[in-house]
């Protein structure tokens, strides 16, 4: 068993997800570089032309995981608008989950619109707290059985492992304005491994993921917003379309680099 599987397994074990298959998950430290283009729009949209790119990196430490995301959006609006959204997340995770330190900084056209800043703990009980420093001093309560982002991820990987077909958890990463969400899950049938051009992927298993987010409190019907994922059993998302309810953004691979381990 390598030793993120074992932090995988410790993970799943701290944060009481007994429950959940026992399937050794082995993740592909890895950066991704993806291109970024609109897949469609509703009516009245108006989008003439998007294009960006995303590069998100999922890197192995010695205390636990990192994760940064890089992004930049430039859309092009039938008016003559010209916006340009670039999103900057960095995120650390210890190896049992219980422990999460997180910053984003989201500019449109150069002008700060949105900064997060905190830590986030997962008490005995499943339940946690997390400390905001930005954009404000604030405390907010964690529902028991919220998961962070990389314990979440390895969580969907071994319920997909495991022939599940649907996993719903709490997440909370520090990246969004509302907090907590409910990730509800549907995993569509694998395509086996082979025929992939991408050398990292060509002995992995696949799985169409879509992901809808929902408020935590509340009994709104209608997610925040979805994502449509092409997962690898490595970790690896080769494609990705985001939803953000008038349009979709597609994201394909364009580049990825295997990680190397640390040291420790």
């Amino acid at each position: 068993m390598s030793r993120l599987t074992r932090l995988a397994a410790a993970a799943a074990a701290g944060l009481g997800l007994a429950a959940a298959p026992a399937v050794a998950v082995e993740v592909l430290p890895h950066q991704a570089t993806y291109a970024l283009e609109l897949a469609e729009q509703s009516a009245g949209t108006g989008i003439l032309r998007l294009e960006g790119q995303l590069v998100f990196k999922w890197a192995q430490v010695c205390d636990g995981w990192e994760i940064e995301q890089r992004d930049e959006t430039t859309i092009l609006f039938e008016r003559g608008a010209l916006v340009t959204v670039e999103t900057e997340y960095d995120a650390w995770e210890s190896p049992d989950g219980r422990d999460l330190r997180f910053n984003l900084t989201r500019q449109t056209n150069g002008v700060v619109t949105e900064q997060y800043s905190g830590i986030a703990t997962i008490s005995d009980d499943g339940a946690g707290t997390a400390h905001y420093r930005l954009p404000g001093p604030q405390r907010l309560r964690l529902p028991a059985g919220t998961l962070f982002p990389t314990t979440h991820s390895l969580a969907l990987l071994a319920r997909a492992e495991a022939g599940d077909t649907a996993f719903t958890a709490s997440q909370f990463d520090g990246a969004m304005a509302y907090g907590v969400t409910e990730l509800r899950a549907a995993i569509g049938p694998p395509t086996p491994a082979g025929g992939n051009p991408e050398t990292l992927l060509s002995d992995t298993i696949s799985w169409p993921v879509e992901m809808a987010y929902y408020p935590a409190e509340g009994s709104s019907r209608v997610p925040l917003h979805q994502l449509a994922v092409r997962l690898h059993a490595n970790g690896v998302m080769e494609t990705m379309d985001i939803d953000v309810g008038t349009f979709v953004i597609r994201a394909s691979l364009r580049k990825l680099v295997a990680l190397d381990s640390p040291i420790c």
